[in-house]
């Protein structure tokens, strides 16, 4: 009888504890299958968004192989995976467009404020302040277009009020005969790398003109995040408005906020 009791309890054991791997864990909603079709609509979307980013030259590097593995996934039947992987794609590419509206944004309404204010008219003004107001409400593509906009008409206004061909040639040789102006340097301390030198408000003020500093210092520099402590690096500030342009958006192509290894990504940069 002690014996049947015991065999009884063993079972009962066996069957609860099989019972507790089968439900879901408290607050878990059990998965539902992935359809091929909902993958394929993941995967639309995120060419979608992909094809819109790269329209812009701003793709991250790593979206579009993650679609690519998303199209493996899908060939392979899994379609779970190839969904997350899609809406993975989608999620970057987009983050990506939005980065490059608002990076074009900002350089367009500085450089406006900068040199323009001079040779806009009261209504180009008013709307240079508009653009700055949607920047600082999340519309990045409205203030991108009107930036543009209104860059786009100064300079058929300024073609068409262009100086004669011998006042340009009399500036050049003014431009030539000065002496080029000394650039400021920085040394480098522990801990350092070129986002955070170009971080502080002595240098650019914005991490994401690191390019500079490293296309101005590439013989000295191997890893822009390990630099040797005390070497001295000299701080750009003659850059064309083009170059700092080139500089953000090699930045803001890689992907997050942080300097990484050396490919060709970069080497492909610091050649141009």
């Amino acid at each position: 009888m002690k014996r049947h009791i015991c065999i009884l309890t063993i079972i009962l054991g066996m069957t609860l504890l099989s019972a507790c791997e089968t439900v879901p864990e408290k607050g878990e909603a059990p998965q539902t299958p992935v359809t091929a079709a909902e993958a394929a609509s993941a995967i639309m979307a995120a060419d979608v968004a992909v094809k819109k980013a790269s329209q812009r030259n701003n793709l991250w590097r790593d979206t579009d192989d993650i679609l690519k593995q998303a199209d493996t996934a899908m060939t392979a039947g899994d379609y779970r995976k190839a969904r997350e992987l899609a809406i993975t794609a989608r999620e970057q590419a987009e983050a990506a467009e939005i980065q490059s509206y608002r990076g074009d944004a900002e350089f367009l309404i500085a450089l406006l404020r900068k040199d323009y204010m001079d040779k806009m008219y009261t209504d180009q003004k008013d709307r240079l302040e508009s653009a700055a107001t949607a920047l600082d409400e999340d519309r990045v593509q409205v203030a991108y277009d009107i930036a543009s906009l209104i860059m786009a008409e100064l300079k058929v206004q300024m073609e068409e009020h262009e100086p004669s061909p011998a006042k340009v040639m009399a500036e050049e040789v003014v431009t030539e005969s000065s002496p080029a102006a000394t650039q400021p340097t920085y040394t480098v301390n522990r801990k350092d790398n070129l986002w955070d030198i170009a971080a502080k408000a002595e240098i650019y003020g914005n991490a994401d003109m690191w390019p500079l500093l490293w296309r101005a210092n590439k013989a000295k520099i191997k890893q822009p995040d390990n630099l040797a402590i005390g070497i001295t690096l000299v701080v750009d500030r003659n850059a064309s408005a083009e170059s700092v342009a080139a500089a953000i958006k090699h930045s803001r192509l890689r992907g997050a906020p942080s300097l990484g290894p050396v490919d060709a990504f970069d080497q492909q940069y610091l050649s141009k």
